[in-house]
């Protein structure tokens, strides 16, 4: 449970100030809200009701819980229709029979594992595994976003390079053995519309995750092996993973990297998150603590 700093009362990890005595939570000094004293409240006395009001415009939503939730809806409804398919109930095509079947396990899979994404999110939430938290400011939030955009879009400007020349080469080919004129035309127009589709996804895609990121919350919450970052959930803490480093960064924006790896059924693979950091966060210490407990 996270306590106040000022009169060590219980507070939410979503609080921004104390609903007892109205301390800055997110403050390193021992003073009131400014926020109550540019509404005309009384230094010193504040009403609960107020700091109510405040605490709930920044309210923190558990963003795994929902995918979990959808997947374990999709994963009985699967089951349902298997099921009524075996006691010949209904009538449904063999090809249609495996596609549920690996919707199913696909969906409990996907349940499974976001349930305990969840949990560890949740841990954070309330304050059991939690290191650090802190909210980006508009100015670093776009910082933020703009530095995500940059790196999507360069990353899916040589996916679609790539993905073209392929394209080209295999259709290119096709064409060539292909006898018929009508049958060329059908073929070099289903590899134009093919292209058109993937340029709208790899060209469009990134101004719609800046826009999303944009509407985020902002808020970052850091733990020992997972870190929620403006809406997003990132662990480490699975078999063959773990933190590979973290450091100071003053490049885009002045914060933290976290570096961690992670190994798939193919290779070894490294991720980087980049977060910006406030005034009152005590970087330094709060580097020591997370390698500490890697």
């Amino acid at each position: 449970m996270k306590r106040c700093a000022q009169c060590n009362g219980p507070v939410s990890i979503e609080d921004r100030f104390c609903e007892n005595c109205g301390f800055d939570l997110r403050s390193s000094q021992n003073q009131t809200a400014d926020f109550y004293q540019k509404n005309g409240s009384v230094k010193g006395k504040i009403s609960t009701e107020i700091i109510k009001s405040a605490n709930k415009r920044i309210q923190l939503k558990n963003s795994q819980m929902p995918i979990a939730k959808v997947s374990w809806v999709i994963t009985a409804l699967m089951s349902v229709i298997l099921l009524m398919s075996y006691l010949e109930i209904i009538t449904i095509h063999p090809a249609l029979l495996i596609i549920s079947f690996f919707v199913l396990i696909s969906a409990f899979v996907v349940g499974f594992m976001f349930k305990g994404r969840a949990k560890k999110l949740q841990s954070l939430i309330d304050g059991d595994n939690l290191i650090a938290s802190w909210t980006m400011d508009l100015m670093d939030k776009r910082k933020y976003t703009n530095n995500l955009f940059r790196a999507k879009k360069t990353k899916n400007n040589a996916l679609f390079v790539i993905t073209s020349v392929l394209m080209v080469v295999i259709f290119g080919l096709f064409i060539l053995f292909i006898e018929e004129s009508d049958e060329r035309l059908y073929m070099a127009l289903t590899g134009l519309v093919i292209l058109l589709v993937l340029a709208i996804v790899a060209f469009g895609f990134p101004y719609y995750y800046k826009w999303v990121n944009l509407r985020k919350d902002g808020h970052v919450l850091i733990g020992a092996k997972y870190a929620y970052v403006n809406g997003y959930f990132h662990n480490w803490d699975y078999p063959l993973s773990g933190l590979q480093s973290i450091k100071i960064i003053n490049d885009p924006f002045e914060g933290i990297l976290i570096m961690y790896y992670y190994t798939d059924r193919t290779l070894r693979h490294t991720e980087g998150i980049e977060i910006p950091t406030t005034a009152y966060v005590d970087v330094d210490a709060l580097i020591k603590s997370i390698k500490a407990a890697n």
